[in-house]
């Protein structure tokens, strides 16, 4: 057991005097005394364990944003990534202490669009791969366009095994388009065109910029609506705020066990009850 020295300390770690259990001494006394906490600079393992895959964090008075995984905080390295992937999600600002160790950063996702020094544009396929246009109309074929594009370091890109396919007849999983003349906007995953029930559904998701307008002679069968990412924060028209994890809907228990995990009110989506349930509940938080 170790004493934390100061009130002002205790709050930096990011506790709630609101949780704290009071226990008889002699159960206290089972611990043995260690060292006092009486500074803000030591990383205590484990006081952040609570926040899912995919979560996005920053540290309090650091721009960076970082996407945690397996108890590791990945760095994002280019904006155009954040943007593809991310943009849209809540953020959830934690303690000045590093609570979470550095971890490799976040790989392009299925569909990114990424260029070296070089002229070639690339695409990042399902498996992880990079495959390269052969042409200007190979490229605009399935409706993508240059400001989509993000320029990396030509070691980023070859960090991206070349992918062994000779050319590409349909669009890569993550792509969002439109038919002309037509409002409605799908997704892409695998191998089917997914739709999207609402608009708060597709922001949740992806972003108005990357809608691509495909021939209407490409076709693809219906697949399930989406849903919610991960690390979405939502509420129907009752006063109940979820956090999506492993695609269920986790209701906060009270104001504080939400604001203990660094995030704030401006964050929550609301949604109609019908998006809401797409969702079945998970465990309370």
């Amino acid at each position: 057991r170790r004493w934390i020295a100061t009130a002002n300390i205790f709050k930096t770690y990011g506790f709630n005097f609101g949780k704290v259990i009071v226990l008889p001494k002699e159960v206290v006394g089972i611990y043995p005394a260690g060292d006092d906490i009486d500074n803000t600079t030591e990383e205590l393992p484990g006081s952040f364990d609570v926040h899912p895959n995919g979560t996005l964090v920053k540290l309090a008075n650091d721009p960076k944003v970082y996407v945690l995984e397996n108890g590791q905080k990945r760095g994002i390295p280019y904006y155009g990534l954040y943007q593809k992937a991310y943009q849209g999600r809540p953020i959830a600002v934690l303690p000045s202490t590093k609570l979470y160790p550095d971890g490799a950063r976040v790989k392009f996702p299925p569909s990114s669009l990424v260029k070296g020094a070089g002229p070639t544009v690339y695409i990042i396929i399902e498996d992880g791969s990079k495959y390269p246009f052969k042409s200007k109309e190979e490229f605009q074929r399935f409706g993508y366009r240059f400001d989509l594009v993000t320029q990396i370091s030509d070691a980023d890109l070859a960090s991206y095994p070349d992918s062994a396919f000779s050319s590409v007849s349909y669009h890569t999983t993550g792509d969002v388009f439109k038919y002309p003349g037509n409002p409605t906007v799908y997704y892409y995953d695998n191998g089917k065109k997914r739709g999207f029930p609402s608009y708060q559904l597709f922001l949740a998701n992806a972003q108005p910029k990357y809608i691509l307008v495909i021939n209407p002679s490409i076709q693809y069968p219906d697949g399930p609506v989406m849903t919610f990412p991960d690390g979405a924060l939502v509420k129907g028209s009752n006063p109940t705020v979820y956090l999506v994890e492993g695609q269920k809907r986790r209701a906060f228990t009270s104001a504080a066990s939400f604001l203990d995990l660094g995030y704030s009110w401006g964050q929550i989506r609301t949604v109609s009850d019908g998006d809401l349930n797409l969702h079945t509940e998970g465990e309370k938080i």
